[in-house]
C-alpha cells in the first residue's frame, strides 16, 4: 500500500525507509501525545485510511501499531453522498424558492392583475422542474438500491418512438432541427418500458436542448435478437473533452448556467448510465466542441428473454 520495495527488508530500520510522506510521519511521532489517531492519505489514485494506536505496558508507552487499509471505495462512496445530498438541497431550493417568492407576492396582493398569468406560468413551469428532478432522484435511488422493475412488455417501437418524439415536437419545429430516424431490426421489441423511456427520453431530451438552431439530430435503433443499441447524434455545442468523463457524474454540468436556464439537472445521463449497467450494458460517447455529440447506448436481450420465458 506504501509501494515499499517487497524485495527489501524494512524490520527493525527506521520507518522512512519505506515510506517518506510527511504527514504519516509526522503523525506517527505525534502519537505519543493522544491515544489515538485515524485520518486519511491520498496516494496514487489510493485513498488509505490509517490508524495509529499506542500500545503500553506497564501503564508506560511501549511503542506505536499503525494499521493502513485500502478504503479508496469507501471513502469514494461517502463522498459521493456528501456531494450528493449538497446537489440535491442546492437544485431543489432554485425553483422552491421561485415557487414561495411568487407565492408570498400573490398571497399579498401585491401583484398586478395583468402579471397574475405570467407569476402563474412561472411557478407552474417551476413545479414541473421541481417535480421531475424528484423523479429523476427517486430512479437513481432505486437503481442503488437494486429496486428496480425490470417487467418486459411489448412494444411498437415505431409508436413508441413517436409518442416519445411528440413531446419535443414543437421545440423541433421552432428550433428548425431536421430530424432523421432509422430502425434496423424487428419493428416489435420486448423489453422493459420504463428503462427504455429513460434511455431514450434523456438523449433525444439533450440532443434537443443542447443543439444548436437549424442542426440536426440522428436518431438510430438496432433491434437484433440479443441486443438493443440506440445512438442519438447532434450537432449540438458538443462537450469539451476535460469535461467528458465526468458527464456521466450524478448532477455534473458542464455548463451550469446554460444547463439551469434550459431546465437541466445533471442526472439524465447519469440514469442512461445507470439502466445500462443494470442490465449489463454499456454506454459509448462522443463528443468535439462546437460539432456535436453521439451516445450510443449498447444493451443486451439475453437476461431479458430468460425472464421472460
Amino acid at each position: 500500500l506504501l509501494e515499499g520495495d517487497t524485495s527489501s527488508e524494512y524490520r527493525g530500520k527506521d520507518f522512512l525507509y519505506l515510506c517518506r510522506l510527511p504527514e504519516i510521519y509526522q503523525k506517527l511521532e505525534q502519537s505519543s501525545d493522544s491515544e489515538h489517531e485515524t485520518f486519511t492519505v491520498e496516494m496514487n489514485n489510493m485513498l488509505l485510511r490509517i490508524y495509529i494506536n499506542r500500545v503500553l505496558r506497564q501503564d508506560e508507552l511501549y511503542g506505536v501499531m499503525m494499521i493502513i487499509a485500502d478504503d479508496s471505495e469507501n471513502l469514494r462512496l461517502e463522498k459521493q453522498r456528501k456531494e450528493f445530498t449538497a446537489n440535491v438541497s442546492h437544485e431543489l431550493r432554485s425553483p422552491l424558492t421561485a415557487i414561495n417568492g411568487y407565492a408570498e407576492l400573490l398571497k399579498n396582493g401585491m401583484v398586478d392583475a395583468n402579471d397574475v398569468k405570467r407569476i402563474g406560468g412561472t411557478i407552474s413551469d417551476e413545479g414541473r422542474r421541481l417535480s421531475a428532478i424528484i423523479d429523476d432522484i427517486i430512479k437513481l435511488s432505486q437503481f442503488d438500491e437494486s429496486k428496480v422493475q425490470q417487467e418486459s412488455t411489448e412494444i411498437d417501437l415505431d409508436a413508441y418512438l413517436q409518442q416519445i418524439l411528440a413531446v419535443y415536437n414543437e421545440t423541433i419545429n421552432q428550433r428548425i432541427l431536421k430530424l432523421s430516424i432509422t430502425l434496423e431490426g424487428e419493428r416489435t421489441l420486448f423489453f422493459p418500458e420504463a428503462m427504455l423511456h429513460d434511455v431514450l427520453d434523456n438523449l433525444i431530451s439533450n440532443a434537443v436542448k443542447y443543439n444548436r438552431d437549424g442542426g440536426s439530430i440522428d436518431i438510430w435503433i438496432s433491434n437484433q435478437p440479443s441486443e438493443l443499441r440506440l445512438r442519438v447524434a447532434d450537432t449540438g455545442i458538443g462537450i469539451p473533452e476535460e469535461h467528458i468523463e465526468r458527464v456521466f457524474e450524478r448532477f455534473y454540468m458542464v455548463d451550469k448556467a446554460r444547463s439551469r436556464a434550459i431546465s437541466g439537472s445533471g442526472l439524465g445521463l447519469a440514469i442512461v448510465k445507470h439502466v445500462a449497467e443494470f442490465l449489463g450494458g454499456k454506454v459509448f460517447l462522443e463528443s468535439e466542441l462546437n460539432r456535436g455529440t453521439s451516445i450510443e447506448v449498447f444493451l443486451p436481450k439475453a437476461d431479458l428473454s430468460s425472464d421472460a420465458e
